[in-house]
């Protein structure tokens, strides 16, 4: 079954949609390790994913159009671009006044301490 927050669902011509169908686990399967693979701090691009992992490098543009993970253009020492890389950013851990200013915002004191308690 075709999980649409990784997979396309439609193919624009009946040819290209039955191979779809007929292997779309397969296909999950494979943005679901590519994902993995991000998630871990590995940076792809399309060549890495078909000789290094042997599938086809559409899998990351799945991924990239399901907004799972980002792309940017890498220059080549003149400035001409050469490739894309596919990455996803870690989410950094919030900083102790980011913490503090959440407490202070939800945990109310008469959140706390209804006013039967007090």
């Amino acid at each position: 079954m075709i999980n649409d927050f990784l997979l396309h669902d439609r193919e624009n011509n009946s040819d290209t949609e039955q191979h779809l169908q007929e292997n779309s686990e397969k296909f999950e399967t494979d943005c679901q390790f590519l994902l993995k693979c991000m998630l871990r701090g590995e940076v792809l691009t399309r060549k890495e994913v078909v000789k290094k992992y042997e599938m086809n490098d559409r899998r990351l543009g799945n991924l990239h159009e399901a907004g799972k993970c980002e792309r940017r253009w890498v220059n080549k020492p003149n400035g001409k671009r050469s490739h894309v890389e596919y990455f996803i950013t870690p989410p950094s851990p919030p900083t102790k006044s980011k913490v503090i200013n959440l407490w202070e915002k939800e945990l109310k004191q008469g959140e706390i301490f209804p006013n039967n308690l007090k």
